[in-house]
C-alpha cells in the first residue's frame, strides 16, 4: 500500500503531458517528408518531440518505432476524454479500418481479458476484430500510459 501511496504522491507532483492526436499525426507527416527529423526523432525521440513543441515531462520515456515491410505496430491510447472521443468519431467516420481499430480500443478499455488477449495474441485478435493483415505480418501492441508514450512511423518503401 505505501508504494501505491508514493506513485500517486509522484504523479500529483509531476505535470504530465501527452501529445494530441493532431500533434502526433503532424509529427508523423513532418518525419515522412523530412529524413533529418525522422532520423533524430528515432534517435532522441524526447529531444525531438520538445524541439518540435511539444511538451513532455521529464519523467516521461519515449520510444519511437518504425514499421516495415514484416512488422507494425499498434497503439493502445491512454484513455481520455479527447480521446475517446475521437474514437467515437473514427467510427462514425464510415472508413472500416479505421472504425475497427477505434472499436478494439475502446473495447480494450472496458474489458481487461479482451486486452489481456489483445496484447498476448494480438494478430488473431484484431483479425478475429475484421481488421486485415497479411499472413507474413507481424503484430505488436504497445501501450501508451503517464509514464511512457509510444510513436510509431510508418514504414517508408
Amino acid at each position: 500500500m505505501q508504494r501505491v501511496k508514493m506513485y500517486w504522491k509522484f504523479l500529483r507532483g509531476t505535470t504530465m503531458m501527452m501529445p494530441t492526436p493532431d500533434q502526433l499525426t503532424q509529427l508523423i507527416a513532418r518525419a515522412l517528408r523530412d529524413s533529418a527529423f525522422r532520423h533524430k526523432l528515432l534517435a532522441e525521440p524526447k529531444q525531438a518531440l520538445q524541439e518540435s513543441g511539444v511538451l513532455v515531462s521529464d519523467a516521461q520515456t519515449v520510444t519511437v518505432v518504425e514499421s516495415n515491410a514484416g512488422q507494425t505496430f499498434f497503439v493502445l491510447p491512454l484513455k481520455t476524454d479527447t480521446e475517446a472521443q475521437q474514437l467515437q468519431a473514427a467510427i462514425a467516420s464510415g472508413l472500416p479500418q479505421r472504425a475497427i481499430r477505434a472499436r478494439v480500443i475502446l473495447r480494450s478499455w472496458q474489458d481487461y481479458a479482451y486486452k489481456t488477449t489483445l496484447l498476448t495474441s494480438p494478430k488473431q485478435t484484431l483479425l478475429a476484430a475484421g481488421l486485415p493483415i497479411p499472413d507474413s505480418m507481424e503484430i505488436t501492441v504497445l501501450e501508451n500510459s503517464l509514464e511512457h508514450l509510444y510513436l510509431v512511423l510508418p514504414h517508408v518503401h
